[in-house]
C-alpha cells in the first residue's frame, strides 16, 4: 500500500513521501506540514504498517477458512471496504482530524481493495503452514 502511495502522490506532483508524513500527523501534529522525508515519514510508515498488520491478522483469522475463491475475493473486499470505512470515518479521524480529509480518496479506495485482494492468499499459505507443522511434529 505505501508503494502506491508514494506511485500516486508522484502522479499528483508531490513528493513520493507525502502520505507517509500525512499518515505521521498521528505522532507529530500540524509540523508535518513542515517536515521533509524523516522522522514524521518513519513514523507514519511505522503507524501504517501497525495498523495493516492488525487489518491482516483480523482479515486472516476470518478468511483463514474459506476455500472456495469466489466466496474468499468477495469477503476479502468487503473487509478491505469495511477496514477503510473504520480508518477514514474512526481511527485515523481520532488520531488527527487531518488525516481523513486530506487523504486521496480514489488512491485510498483502490489501496485497501488491492490489500484485500493480496489477503485472499491466506486460505493457500495457512494450509501449507498446517501441513509443514504437523510433518515437523510428526518427526
Amino acid at each position: 500500500m505505501m508503494l502506491w502511495y508514494a506511485l500516486d502522490s508522484l502522479v499528483e506532483r508531490q513528493q513520493w513521501w507525502a502520505m507517509l508524513n500525512l499518515w505521521g500527523a498521528a505522532i507529530y501534529g500540524d509540523a508535518v506540514f513542515r517536515m521533509s522525508l524523516g522522522k514524521a515519514s518513519l513514523a507514519g510508515a511505522a503507524l501504517h504498517v501497525c495498523l495493516g498488520g492488525l487489518a491482516g491478522a483480523v482479515m486472516a483469522l476470518a478468511l483463514g477458512r474459506l476455500h472456495r475463491f469466489s466466496l474468499l475475493i468477495l469477503a476479502a473486499l468487503v473487509g478491505g471496504g469495511l477496514w477503510y470505512g473504520m480508518l477514514q470515518y474512526g481511527i485515523l479521524r481520532w488520531l488527527h482530524p487531518l488525516i481523513p480529509r486530506m487523504t486521496p480518496q480514489p488512491a485510498t479506495v483502490l489501496a485497501h481493495l488491492l490489500y484485500a485482494a493480496v489477503l485472499t492468499r491466506i486460505p493457500g499459505r495457512s494450509a501449507r503452514l498446517a501441513v509443514a507443522w504437523a510433518k515437523n511434529r510428526r518427526d
